[in-house]
């Protein structure tokens, strides 16, 4: 999946992705939203 195919399911800015990466820090709204778009539960977006 591509960070443009992720942002559209996880309804953000593409753009937004950049900032993450970046090191912007990120709502629990948000990450939860990334994390349903990719199909994972929210604690596993997190499992490092």
């Amino acid at each position: 999946m591509t960070q443009e195919g992720l942002a559209e399911k996880a309804g953000l800015h593409r753009a937004y992705f950049w900032d993450i990466e970046q090191g912007r820090n990120i709502s629990i709204k948000t990450a939860y939203k990334i994390a349903k778009a990719l199909g994972i539960d929210l604690k596993d977006l997190f499992d490092f």
